[in-house]
């Protein structure tokens, strides 16, 4: 059925795609529901695992700084959660004060809401006992340090895949399966064209062995001969051939892998612009043998 001669058909298909949602689109569009993209999500992954080696590391103002940095690319309050906590451990009061109070502003019910508000009560006593205001005996607050601390800072970045999963893992994939099977049928058909070359040969052999007269077992013999030597070529034709686009497929879909590896190191360089890091295995003949080069880039 022709498009162009249905017209009504046509109007109502459109009028049909104008009226039905497209969430792949809107997803592809923002990255996640948030408006985050992918791209933000991976350098705000790299900016907390980072923070928390500092943090881990007693290095609790440089892990501040990766806290922040990841919230500006994934705007998650956790982070800010997880910014007071360091500030705290530093001994920077204000600012631990400061971000417990802005995360519970943007979440008031959070995984460490309940901890912000006790640390922020003892933060308020510690400050204001530092001010000069009512004693400490009075406000007999819990010790800034010992308020529910937890060992870990929260992880507020939702897991997608593994960070860097790969498009390089999907591209070139249907092309690499293709290649391997063609290459696998081509491999049989070799197989096949090396047992009916042995065929012909044989009855050669049997032929040339053979004195007396022509008989039909004879020609038996001679027509088994010539329809094995012709399969055997035609097998050999085809498994060469299939062999050979076996191989050309698996190249292709290895190639377009590496690129998108590469488009994707690329495009990491340009957002953080540091080189992402990433490690190349190469190997190259000698006399001996082979030399394998292992490559990095941190």
């Amino acid at each position: 059925m022709s498009i162009m001669r249905r017209p009504a058909l046509c109007a109502a298909l459109l009028a049909a795609a104008v009226a039905l949602p497209a969430p792949a689109n809107a997803q592809s569009e923002s990255g996640s529901k948030s408006g985050v993209s992918e791209t933000d999500r991976t350098v705000a992954r790299r900016h907390f695992e980072r923070g928390k080696e500092l943090h881990a590391a007693g290095k609790y103002k440089e892990a501040a700084t990766e806290y922040l940095a990841a919230y500006e690319r994934f705007p998650a309050p956790a982070f800010l959660y997880n910014v007071a906590q360091v500030y705290r451990l530093a001994g920077d009061k204000q600012s631990a004060l400061d971000n417990y109070r802005k995360y519970l502003e943007q979440e008031p019910n959070g995984e460490g809401s309940a901890d912000a508000r006790e640390f922020i009560a003892a933060l308020e006593a510690a400050l204001a006992a530092e001010s000069g205001g009512p004693s400490e005996e009075a406000q007999q607050p819990p010790p800034v340090e010992d308020v529910g601390v937890r060992p870990d800072p929260i992880d507020p970045i939702p897991t997608t895949g593994t960070p860097d999963a790969d498009v390089s893992a999907s591209s070139g994939r249907g092309k690499k399966i293709t290649g391997l099977v063609v290459g696998a049928a081509g491999a049989v058909g070799l197989g096949v064209a090396f047992a009916f070359a042995l065929k012909a040969r044989s009855a050669t052999d049997e032929l040339n062995a053979y004195e007396g007269p022509w008989t039909d077992e004879q020609q038996g013999v001679y027509d088994d001969g010539q329809a094995a030597e012709r399969t055997s070529m035609i097998s050999a034709a085809v498994g060469g051939g299939a062999l050979v686009t076996g191989a050309i497929l698996y190249y292709l879909g290895n190639r377009e892998a590496r690129r998108a590896t590469e488009r994707r190191h690329r495009a990491a360089d340009m957002v953080s612009g540091l080189p992402a890091p990433r490690l190349e295995l190469g190997a190259a003949p000698t006399g001996d043998g082979a030399l394998f080069l292992l490559r990095g880039a941190f």
